[in-house]
């Protein structure tokens, strides 16, 4: 199921990204899963965008096939939306979302 966040995070003008980093990079990964508990969409994406290719590139050495590891984080990143509720932002993102 594609959500909605992965098509916004994929789609976004390179000036609307620029400003999300410069707003959201100096945000640790705890504050950006308190903010993604409370449906922040842009902290979501500035998470996407933070571990995109440590993801891929997980799924990748495991697959060796660009479109499964790219199913993968895809897979990833829509369970942390849907999940978002459950997000506990005092534990480890980085081990949450591997």
């Amino acid at each position: 199921m594609k959500s909605f966040f992965w098509k916004y995070c994929l789609t976004t003008s390179k000036a609307k990204t620029f400003a999300l980093s410069k707003t959201y990079e100096k945000q640790t990964d705890s504050e950006l899963a308190a903010l993604i508990v409370k449906g922040n969409p842009l902290a979501y994406q500035a998470l996407f965008y933070r571990y995109y290719d440590t993801l891929f590139r997980f799924f990748w050495q495991r697959t060796t096939d660009e479109e499964m590891a790219k199913d993968g984080v895809q897979d990833v990143f829509a369970r942390v939306w849907q999940n978002r509720d459950k997000l506990n932002p005092d534990l480890s993102l980085k081990a949450y979302l591997y």
